[in-house]
């Protein structure tokens, strides 16, 4: 291919006509709403040459299969990775829910034995205070 030999043509009335490049180097297919453009790029076994491709009237190069499927690759890795994120987050969220489940079951029992202290600290007063008024004694007193 000789990126200088550059020619289109379009049917018109059963004759084909040639078209001529626009401002920008351009043959536009009117039927297609496409441009067909001189690229410089790697492409086809890794060479890297001018090459002719579709784009968009706006300059847009439209992707080849091999560039949709590499793109779609990409996107299917980012989602797998996005993906496995999300679920390492989702397991950390559930230890720390565990963690403070945990914690609030050992506050729950420490407030619980605290009470246990409590009322036994109270009977033993009442009893001794029981004790203190058999002897004769008023423990309010003392």
């Amino acid at each position: 291919f000789n990126p200088e030999d550059f020619a289109g043509f379009r049917l018109h009335n059963g004759v084909y006509q040639p078209l001529t490049e626009d401002e920008q180097g351009r043959l536009i297919s009117e039927r297609l709403g496409l441009a067909l453009v001189r690229w410089q790029g790697v492409y086809k076994n890794n060479v890297d040459t001018t090459w002719l491709r579709w784009a968009t009237l706006e300059g847009i190069v439209l992707p080849t299969a091999e560039e949709i499927a590499v793109q779609a690759q990409q996107q299917a890795a980012q989602a797998q990775q996005q993906a496995a994120q999300a679920q390492q987050q989702a397991t950390q969220a559930q230890q720390q829910a565990t963690q403070a489940q945990q914690q609030a079951t050992q506050a729950q029992q420490q407030a619980t034995q605290a009470q246990q202290q409590a009322t036994q600290a109270q009977q033993r007063a009442e009893q001794l205070a029981a004790r203190l008024r058999a002897m004769g004694v008023d423990p309010d007193q003392v």
